[in-house]
């Protein structure tokens, strides 16, 4: 399930990227974590044909710096932050390849379910309407918001607490410093 979920990762980050990376890519590992986070509770509360939270980015844990998609981190981390088009790093997400971010979008899409693809889209989207802004907030600024989640400081310790969907679904949502 671990190499999946990262293609779909890797489509939502690069669909990301795409809408509105050109103004600024500072798209790092904790950036992109967060960003998931938002976009999947955003999704919460609206009818959709596939809910993100509920099977797929279902393993948001309690980190020191907010909620994090365990499996998505872990995996990541174990292949030194590289995807098949991008490697994220600490400040951004570059390119591995010199397709255009829209052909490396068709080129994942075509190995993933269409139905995913659209609530992934939808809930970026979703995000967006919410807070135009949130996309221009740094990591830390992220962070900062994503600590005024009780999702999180219900279940903040030091070992990485599970926080379940439902959690995440039913919290006060913070989508504004």
């Amino acid at each position: 399930m671990s190499d999946i979920k990262l293609k779909y990762f890797e489509y939502f980050l690069i669909h990301a990227l795409s809408k509105f990376g050109r103004q600024k890519n500072d798209f790092s590992v904790l950036k992109t974590q967060k960003l998931l986070f938002f976009a999947v509770a955003a999704q919460s509360n609206i009818p959709s044909d596939f809910v993100l939270g509920e099977s797929l980015f279902n393993d948001f844990k309690a980190y020191q710096y907010g909620p994090v998609e365990h499996t998505v981190y872990s995996t990541l981390k174990s292949r030194n932050n590289t995807l098949t088009f991008v490697k994220i790093d600490n400040r951004e997400t570059s390119y591995l390849a010199i397709n255009s971010l829209d052909s490396m979008k068709s080129e994942l899409a075509k190995e993933l379910d269409s139905r995913v693809l659209r609530s992934i889209e939808f809930a970026l989207d979703s995000l967006i309407r919410i807070n135009n802004n949130i996309i221009n907030y740094s990591a830390f600024n992220l962070v900062e918001l994503s600590h005024r989640w009780k999702c999180w400081s219900n279940n903040y310790s030091s070992f990485n607490t599970e926080i379940p969907y439902s959690e995440i679904k039913g919290d006060n949502q913070y989508y504004f410093i």
